[in-house]
């Protein structure tokens, strides 16, 4: 699960300049299962040293709508993260079981790149949530704006309560809300220490039986 940044790109509270966003979509009945293993993957990636920090995020429109989000500081900083992973073979020896299991669990991912414009404030710390709303090119103010491979312009913005509901149904024309899913996630204490009862690791629900 190659899906790191470097911990610098969320403690400063400046706009990182990219912006990772990786989508998936879980199986019917998949569910309990995916958690198990996004629970055991942040543990694993806790307990034998994952460089960098993650953030999962669950689309409002559908409990099984997954998105993760990833943010580096420079073009620099994300070229270079693969060989940092490749390189700590204690960590990607226990994720390649989980990673196998998980893939029967969703459908093909897709993956955006999203590149910063100005420099607006941007912090995760004491977020729960995050909206991307679509806004004009030529929008000079909005928050953090980014600029995405399709050639569309989205303003995100981290935020400690559910803001208004997005009018579409979470599609790529209109608002996505999403919202932060702390135990399938690792951050650093920057962020999670704002807001400590929120990023608490809870145990996975049982399955029913």
């Amino acid at each position: 699960m190659a899906l790191f940044s470097l911990a610098g790109a969320w403690e400063s509270g400046t706009q990182p300049a990219l912006l990772l966003l990786v989508r998936e979509q879980i199986v019917p009945a998949g569910r309990v299962a995916y958690d198990r293993i996004e629970t055991e993957i942040r543990r694993v990636c806790e307990r034998w040293g994952c460089p960098n920090p993650y953030v999962a995020l669950n689309g409002d429109a559908s409990p099984n709508d997954i998105w993760w989000l990833t943010a580096w500081s420079s073009q620099k900083e994300f070229d270079e993260a693969g060989a940092r992973y490749a390189a700590n073979t204690a960590l990607t020896a226990r994720l390649a079981p989980l990673n196998a299991r998980k893939r029967a669990l969703t459908n093909e991912p897709t993956t955006i790149l999203a590149k910063a414009v100005g420099h607006a404030p941007f912090t995760l710390a004491g977020a729960r949530f995050l909206a991307v709303t679509p806004v004009s090119r030529q929008a000079g103010t909005g928050g953090a704006l980014y600029d995405l491979p399709d050639g569309r312009r989205v303003a995100i913005g981290p935020s400690a309560v559910r803001p208004s509901r997005p009018k579409s149904d979470g599609s790529s024309a209109g608002s996505l809300l999403l919202g932060i899913q702390p135990r399938w996630s690792l951050v650093p204490p920057a962020v999670s220490g704002v807001d400590p009862a929120f990023w608490r690791i809870q145990r996975p629900r049982p399955a029913s039986r």
